[in-house]
């Protein structure tokens, strides 16, 4: 599965492979020129997960102290 994914992230030019005639053999991947644009998207997302991580352990440890189960289903009134 990993190797299909870095054929296809090669063919969109967003890495780059390279393979050295060595034995045992060696292949490196690198992130090309194009791919570095992808470098803020993938900031925030990490920005997001590490909040959300922060928000999960808030809720968890509140549903604690309050003797609630965490596995309980909850209502989501809205998403604002």
């Amino acid at each position: 599965m990993l190797t299909q994914q870095l054929k296809e992230l090669e063919y969109h030019y967003i890495v780059h492979r390279e393979v050295y005639a060595q034995i045992p053999p060696k292949v490196e991947y690198s992130i090309t020129e194009y791919g570095q644009l992808m470098k803020p998207v993938l900031q925030t997302m990490s920005d997001w997960g590490a909040g959300h991580m922060q928000h999960m352990e808030k809720l968890y440890s509140e549903e604690d102290e309050k003797g609630a189960h965490p596995s309980e289903p909850r209502k989501i009134d809205s998403l604002g």
